[in-house]
């Protein structure tokens, strides 16, 4: 299955904000087992967004955008793409009540602006917003006109703040995702992370045992960073566990000293893990660092 992600925001452009989502998403995607395929950050302007997700629906089964679904000005992704798809916006009363249900809640005057909140375009999937205003959409392009032969694509739009569109995205997104994009070949990951050897060296030593398993359709990854190299063995096909599997224990067998952790775990992690069931205590003496070693460490929970 084919997933575009378009994030939506000059501020994301201009690097005024961090732009948190396609890591977020991605990894929640990936767990699911269905990485995202392309990613594209836009300002906010109706050109620009209209062609990014013309082009993306053209090619993908799932496009995600977020960002520009607020009450203000610059919030135009709403109209846009409900005018690109001809689905015409019309008054949503439960999302109306929910915007006043929310200022009421909160204790704050509401501006009548807000209620363009409460615009969904025709034949939407609401996704309401349990942390805000602005739900998040969906809309089947079927018939899908920027698609040769007209084959259906699903266009998902999702707030913009990542404390809403986390919540909304766990609890309804991705069970929507479930039932209406069902997948058609399981996508299977591994990360070894390693260090104390440089990305290069790792790739010497490990792509000779590892090309007879690529050529069976092992996806070989390399990922360096400060002192570490994360390995990364991924593929999509029914086989493929016993495939990871065994270039796991080919890689251990070529590196093993070198490796800490897999997938999620980190040194920190690692480090206090070990000392818990050893029963063993650590003390550190930190002076240009500044408590950084210690920061890390009293950060395991």
């Amino acid at each position: 299955m084919e997933i575009e992600l378009i994030t939506i925001g000059t501020e994301l452009l201009l690097g005024q904000v961090l732009d948190t989502h396609q890591q977020w998403l991605g990894q929640r995607l990936a767990e699911r087992g269905c990485p995202l395929s392309r990613k594209l950050t836009v300002p906010d302007n109706g050109p620009a967004i209209c062609g990014a997700v013309q082009t993306a629906l053209g090619r993908a089964d799932l496009v995600i955008t977020t960002g520009g679904l607020g009450p203000t000005s610059d919030d135009v992704t709403r109209g846009l793409l409900a005018d690109l798809l001809a689905r015409p916006l019309g008054p949503d009363a439960s999302v109306a009540a929910h915007i006043e249900g929310f200022f009421e809640r909160h204790n704050r005057p509401m501006p009548g602006s807000v209620l363009v909140q409460a615009q969904v375009p025709e034949g939407a999937v609401v996704f309401p917003n349990e942390h805000g205003t602005a739900p998040g959409l969906a809309i089947e392009a079927s018939p899908n006109p920027f698609r040769a032969g007209g084959g259906s694509a699903w266009l998902i739009m999702l707030p913009g703040p990542p404390r809403e569109l986390r919540p909304m995205f766990d609890d309804q997104v991705l069970p929507f995702i479930n039932k209406y994009l069902p997948l058609e070949k399981e996508f299977h990951c591994r990360i070894l992370r390693s260090l104390g050897i440089g990305e290069s060296m790792v790739e010497e030593m490990l792509l000779g045992p590892l090309q007879p398993l690529m050529d069976r359709g092992l996806e070989l990854g390399f990922c360096a960073r400060i002192g570490q190299v994360d390995i990364r063995l991924s593929g999509i096909d029914p086989g493929m566990p016993a495939i990871i599997a065994e270039a796991e224990a080919a890689i251990r067998a070529a590196i093993d000293k070198q490796i800490y952790g897999t997938d999620d775990e980190t040194i920190e992690l690692v480090v206090v893990g070990q000392l818990i069931a050893t029963g063993e205590t650590l003390a550190v003496a930190e002076s240009c660092t500044g408590g950084f070693l210690g920061h890390h460490i009293t950060n395991v929970p």
